[in-house]
């Protein structure tokens, strides 16, 4: 039953109506054409693509079947785009299907998929055309979705000649319908290419010699940044400049809510600058805040040599610089993306892509440095990108069976030796026909913190690209889980939360073995993670883990919030082990390592041992003797240090020492790596009452009233072989001590 959908129909019959005759743009002339079958050359926007404007202006055909929809063509250059607006009340984005075939000649470009996530959603591509746009959403206004398309003819490119075109939409009408088994609308037909429009090329960027001055910037043309959907707020311009061999850039931002949460404590706003900048094959791209000294991204081009970012009253602005050094060559083309997003309300929180704010502006172009050229001179020195077959339909990735996983527990966060030695649990295809990237995952506890590494071969690395996600999650008393974290972003140390119920992470590392880590070569990720869990670990307890490597295998896969064909993954239920031992016991004594205690007092004791060959530093480990017949013979009480090597002996006082208590000190020596050397034999001994203290002091010739400032008298020999400075090391919780360590002579 075809659905009435009343606000797409007004809009699809204007379009539909309006169209007797298609306006197009050839060699700088309008002309009419009137017939349905010619798709038209238009110029195109600043990032090649058709604009909207220019969309009203060419020929909409509609579609047959179940829901009223249409679809357009236009060309840009050698560039062959479509737009569909697919009639949909229903809006089952992980169920509705799109598909569709173009194909010139013997060449073919095929695709089809999911709406859900925003482009985030699976899709697979067949054919011999390089995809340069690919774009869709839902519209609720329209109730109905909105999918742009484009891919380069190259050099199937030629005026008058066929493109057979046949696209479907199956749109499910209920949640529990299959994917793609929903009835259809269809277009399909043959369509013939006019001639290309002449291009004006206006976007040079003027190269002078010498020092930049400011009246050079008259000299530099100004672009308007325009919105990136038909939204209203700020406004910009963008102007550039090459002075020498550096490249200047000035972005001036007119924005009236510049509004600063409660939570930025700051002073800054949500509003979000960025830029990227690719000549060379090298890519700077920067994301972040105005004036607060924050942005990251990928620095291609190294640090600036200069940048400067102001906050006024409505306004903002940014002017930086970048030492091109060899790339700085005439003709050579330089292409660049600068973008504001406008976050108009408190709430409007800072996000990694402006489709998340209310309103965006754009300016995104190929320029080109001093004069046009149609080739670039600096091509010969980009890498080429690896031949990488196309993706085919997906088959079913591998069973993930239970592997039934205890998480080992350590006494501390886990270090190299550690990871080296964990067990390793190896990620698996999220499609069986699919090949890229393999990597195994590492898991441990330690004090109720989860740790887990995923390491990952890649022979087509871009840490841009490359995703990430997490998913962490926890049992409620009735087993239903909860998640506590979920994340995605990619190995540009960067990761958007989509639910957080945690802190900090008490452990993050990214890193990649790539010599160019965004040019698809091979290298070997390691991303690292971990979070305190006290509400989620317990002995025997259970957790679940989901790590994910979102394989980007060519340039046309940018990032996606959402499964790439090529995605490996760990995911499994896990059990917490038994706690550690966390038990400090004195380790055993080496050979020949001796230590005596002299001057025991009833608060205070001298410990003195000989020098360690190789030893770079010393630390006294303090124990309380347990009474005889305890589970420890021995309670670890602190550790001292470091003393550093330099003196054949040594004489080390701790203070704060309790009375009439028996004691057990371990000297433990270090080398220079901090690795234990030689552990010394243990000494006891067993401080005296305060009264004994006061007594030997009053018998020394002090009264009692002075006692606790006299030192008191030794109640044991001195020490062995000599005594070398003295440094007093303070034990914990005790507030009056003072600690000095002995400084390392050079």
């Amino acid at each position: 039953m075809k659905r009435k959908l009343t606000a797409l129909l007004l809009s699809l019959a204007v379009l539909i109506c309006g169209a007797a005759g298609i306006t197009t743009i050839v060699a700088g002339a309008e002309e009419t054409v009137g017939t349905a079958e010619i798709i038209g050359s238009v110029t195109g926007g600043d990032n090649g693509f058709v604009t909207e404007e220019e969309w009203e202006t060419v020929y909409s055909h509609a579609m047959t079947g179940v829901n009223t929809s249409v679809i357009k063509f236009a060309l840009v250059d050698k560039d062959l785009f479509l737009k569909a607006v697919l009639g949909d009340e229903t809006n089952f984005d992980g169920k509705d299907r799109f598909g569709y075939e173009i194909k010139i000649g013997e060449t073919s470009y095929s695709s089809q998929g999911h709406f859900e996530n925003n482009n985030g959603a699976p899709v697979w591509e067949t054919g011999g055309f390089d995809k340069v746009q690919s774009e869709r959403y839902y519209d609720a206004s329209l109730k109905a979705y909105v999918m742009y398309v484009g891919i380069d003819l190259g050099s199937d490119y030629g005026a008058g000649n066929a493109v057979t075109v046949t696209f479907t939409h199956n749109d499910a009408t209920t949640a529990d319908a299959a994917w793609g088994s929903g009835e259809a609308t269809t277009f399909s037909g043959t369509l013939y290419l006019v001639s290309k429009p002449a291009v004006e090329y206006t976007y040079v960027v003027p190269m002078i010699e010498g020092a930049l001055t400011a009246s050079d910037w008259d000299k530099a043309e100004v672009y308007e940044m325009t919105p990136v959907a038909e939204t209203e707020g700020a406004t910009g311009t963008v102007s550039l400049i090459v002075a020498g061999k550096t490249l200047y850039f000035k972005v001036n931002v007119n924005d009236s809510t510049q509004i600063v949460p409660d939570a930025n404590t700051d002073g800054s706003t949500n509003d979000r600058p960025s830029y990227s900048l690719t000549i060379g094959g090298k890519t700077q791209y920067q994301r972040g805040k105005y004036a607060v000294n924050w942005m990251v991204g990928d620095k291609g081009l190294g640090e600036p040599t200069l940048y400067e970012d102001s906050k006024g009253d409505g306004t903002y602005s940014i002017t930086a610089a970048y030492d091109l050094g060899d790339l700085a060559v005439k003709g050579a083309w330089l292409t660049v993306d600068f973008s504001h997003a406008d976050a108009q309300t408190a709430e409007n929180g800072w996000a990694d892509s402006i489709t998340s704010y209310p309103h965006a502006i754009r300016f995104a172009h190929k320029l080109y440095l001093g004069e046009v050229t149609e080739k670039d001179p600096l091509e010969k020195d980009i890498e080429p990108e690896p031949e990488v077959p196309v993706d085919p339909d997906p088959t079913e990735g591998p069973e993930n069976a239970d592997l039934e996983i205890v998480i080992t527990d350590l006494v501390s966060m886990p270090t190299e030796s550690d990871w080296n030695n964990a067990e390793t649990y190896d990620l698996i295809k999220l499609h069986g026909n699919s090949e890229g990237a393999t990597g195994t995952v590492k898991v441990y506890t330690a004090a109720q913190n989860i740790f887990y590494r995923m390491t990952v071969t890649d022979s087509t690395t871009n840490y841009k690209a490359d995703g990430i996600y997490v998913y962490l999650a926890g049992y409620d008393d009735e087993g239903n889980e909860v998640i506590y974290y979920e994340a995605r972003g990619n190995y540009d140390m960067w990761l958007a939360d989509k639910e957080r119920l945690l802190g900090s992470p008490s452990l993050l590392t990214m890193s990649t073995t790539a010599e160019n880590a965004s040019g698809y070569g091979e290298g070997v990720y390691t991303f690292s993670q971990g979070f305190y869990i006290p509400d989620i670990y317990a002995v025997g307890g259970k957790v679940h883990l989901i790590l994910k490597h979102r394989d980007s295998r060519r340039n046309s896969e940018a990032w996606a919030d959402g499964d790439y064909f090529h995605t490996i993954y760990f995911d499994q239920v896990m059990t917490f082990g038994d706690a550690a031992d966390t038990t400090v016991r004195p380790q055993d004594a080496t050979e020949g390592f001796t230590v005596s205690a002299a001057n025991v007092s009833y608060n205070k004791a001298d410990i003195c041992w000989n020098e360690v060959a190789d030893a770079d530093t010393y630390k006294i480990w303090l124990y309380k003797v347990n009474p005889e017949g305890s589970d420890e013979p021995y309670e670890y009480i602190s550790n001292e240090g470091p003393i550093y090597s330099g003196d054949a002996t040594y004489a080390e006082t701790l203070n704060g020492l309790s009375a009439t208590t028996d004691y057990a000190v371990q000297i433990i020596a270090y080398d220079e790596n901090e690795t234990v050397i030689a552990c010394s034999v243990l000494v006891k001994f067993k401080t005296i009452s305060k009264a004994e203290a006061l007594q030997d002091s009053a018998s020394d010739g002090a009264s009692a009233s002075d006692a606790d400032s006299v030192e008191e008298s030794s109640h044991a020999s001195g020490c062995l072989g000599g005594v070398g400075a003295i440094s007093v090391l303070a034990l914990p919780l005790i507030a009056s001590a003072f600690v000095v360590f002995k400084k390392k002579e050079n």
